[in-house]
């Protein structure tokens, strides 16, 4: 380990610093953490090869993950970075499933959730592109087994605002479909509000069940985006797509999860593999959906991006964090034009303060997380997936017992995981700020030796040590 380093070697950061702060618009003063931590990295590697660099920065990240799960944020988790040279992925830690705890692997899936909206959106988007409808035709034009008025687009952006007669958790599939065919839109609170958006299932289980060959033409996406590391079970009806390669539960608290009436809501599982390629693919790629495409679905519903309530106030959300409309087709959008200073963007929009105003995330709420970013250098995809809570057994912790120790989590007679929480924010951050790095070692490889990074390996994988 060196405790120096040579003039022109700390020039050659300060400008990478300087050209990254300025890709991200931030201030450098913002980055000096990131530029310690980097400085750091490249005392202890300096003299070894590109591999015991990499090595090297994945061991200090497995640490950092490894030091969130001791202050008992989770249990375990799988993490992952991918950009334009590499691909770092790390696991470690136990889940508990139907009251075992098991270890976590490079190979356990888990439950997407709400991040399988934005695969369902891409199938909604090439029934728009090929003419089928468009974003601006009614529900009731496309499905006459509904008499609504809402749009595709405004289901895909969330400024529907859908009701049910009542709640349909516990429902079967057909008492299921009889509700949502009774389905209205609340045109009077809607209208009350100013840049309303509202995010639920509801309009996602109806455009599934209003387009033919609904699961094919899903299961031709993943096919598109990951087959190895991602899949769709439908575990209500029994099928499965996207193969059979899994033999073992998929992590999932959520019923909707478990028992997914309508595929396109939820019922995606993966492992972080999978979930940096589902970003990567999809939004780096034009393999899977055309640019012109991607650009239409996640276009901002609104030009100024701030949320009233029906009295005219300003909504605030976790953290007490103003909230900017940002949620279109399950991703998130970085709410732009803001320069409000307590405008807290990873709590309104899952995104870290320090990304580009292209940077998109979708988050999932049994602890999954992905966000794509293009810094322009080198694009990366960042993600986390985890277990804070699990559901477990109906009367197996009849007393409320807490399930996870170091937790408020309790569990009710029914086997309902009580005081909801992700604890995945520490996560995100941590894997954004690993993200620049990792795009900062890149970038000086490119300076230094671009013929051996472009030979070096590419994929390091890394288990977090007890």
């Amino acid at each position: 380990m060196n405790n120096y380093l040579l003039p022109q070697e700390i020039y050659l950061i300060d400008n990478l610093i300087s050209r990254l702060a300025f890709n991200l618009n931030v201030s450098q003063d913002k980055l000096e953490q990131v530029r310690l931590d980097f400085l750091n990295l490249i005392k202890q590697c300096r003299d070894y090869s590109i591999e015991d660099i990499l090595k090297c920065f994945w061991e200090i990240v497995s640490a950092d993950v490894s030091n969130l799960m001791k202050d008992k944020l989770t249990p375990g988790v799988q993490f992952g970075i991918k950009n334009d040279y590499f691909t770092l992925t790390g696991w470690g830690g136990t889940y508990n499933f139907a009251g075992q705890t098991k270890d976590i692997t490079e190979r356990t899936y888990f439950s997407l959730d709400s991040i399988s909206k934005f695969v369902a959106s891409i199938v909604v988007m090439e029934e728009v592109m090929s003419g089928k409808f468009s974003l601006d035709s009614k529900i009731k034009e496309i499905n006459d087994d509904y008499a609504m008025d809402a749009t595709v687009r405004s289901i895909l952006n969330f400024t529907a605002m859908i009701r049910t007669e009542r709640r349909i958790d516990d429902l079967n599939y057909e008492e299921t479909l009889n509700l949502l065919k009774k389905c209205k839109e609340d045109l009077t609170t809607k209208n009350q509000r100013k840049n309303f958006y509202e995010y639920n299932d509801i309009g996602y289980m109806i455009l599934r069940h209003s387009i033919n060959d609904f699961l094919n033409k899903l299961d031709a996406i993943l096919l598109k985006i990951d087959n190895k590391n991602l899949i769709y079970d439908n575990r209500f009806h029994k099928s499965l797509i996207t193969g059979g390669k899994i033999s073992e539960e998929y992590i999932t608290p959520d019923r909707k999860g478990r028992e997914s009436l309508f595929p396109g809501h939820a019922g995606l599982y993966g492992n972080i593999e999978g979930v940096l390629n589902l970003f990567w693919q999809t939004l780096k790629k034009d393999n899977v959906i055309s640019k012109e495409a991607l650009a239409t679905l996640l276009k901002q519903p609104y030009e100024n991006p701030i949320v009233y309530d029906a009295n005219g106030n300003w909504l605030v959300g976790k953290n007490n964090s103003l909230q900017y409309t940002s949620k279109i087709a399950g991703v998130y959008r970085k709410a732009k034009n803001i320069n409000d200073i307590t405008f807290n963007k990873l709590a309104s929009c899952d995104i870290s303060a320090l990304s580009t105003d292209s940077a998109i995330a979708s988050a999932g709420t049994c602890g999954c997380w992905g966000v794509y970013d293009n810094l322009k250098t080198n694009s990366y995809a960042a993600g986390i997936l985890t277990n804070p809570y699990t559901w477990v057994q109906p009367g197996e912790y009849p007393e409320k017992k807490q399930i996870i120790p170091g937790t408020a989590l309790t569990v009710n007679p029914k086997g309902v995981i009580l005081g909801y929480q992700t604890a995945l924010n520490p996560y995100k951050e941590k894997m954004t700020h690993y993200a620049l790095i990792l795009d900062l070692i890149t970038e000086r490889l490119k300076h230094t030796d671009i013929e051996a990074l472009n030979k070096s390996q590419k994929t390091y994988v890394k288990k977090i040590e007890d």
